[in-house]
């Protein structure tokens, strides 16, 4: 007899697929910091989920779709936004379509940002980067 499957995790696979899983990339930035993150991965294409949030209950949501199939390769929106105001940028490194930056900017106590893939059908790594903003090129909202 088998065992229980479990929780999936951005680990391990369970009753869903560990690609589905949020995963946690920035964890209590205080005020008035901007951290930038590089995402790196091998995907065709993938639309993902950004959440930001302080422990004062303030929050946004972002998604963007990712398509190495477009000549605009990464299409973001700010979704919702509760009295965050703080920002979520989206930058690019010339026509490096395997990159994405991530920055993020905060007005508000203790943020973490959050990110979820919608489609599964990735594998991604990202982690803090010191880039320098001159050298990439901001995507902006739609």
């Amino acid at each position: 007899m088998g065992g229980l499957i479990g929780t999936a995790t951005t680990a391990k696979d369970g009753l869903m697929s560990r690609k589905y899983c949020v995963a946690k990339i920035a964890d209590n930035i205080p005020v008035g910091n901007s951290k930038l993150f590089k995402m790196s991965g091998s995907y065709g294409y993938a639309t993902f989920e950004l959440i930001a949030n302080t422990d004062n209950g303030r929050m946004a949501i972002y998604t963007f779709s990712y398509s190495v199939y477009t000549a605009d390769f990464i299409k973001p929106s700010l979704i919702k936004s509760v009295d965050f105001g703080g920002s979520v940028k989206f930058f690019k490194k010339g026509n490096n379509t395997n990159l994405i930056y991530i920055q993020l900017n905060t007005v508000g106590n203790a943020t973490s940002l959050y990110i979820r893939c919608s489609t599964g059908n990735y594998s991604i790594n990202i982690e803090e980067s010191n880039e320098s903003i001159e050298d990439l090129t901001e995507i902006q909202l739609r």
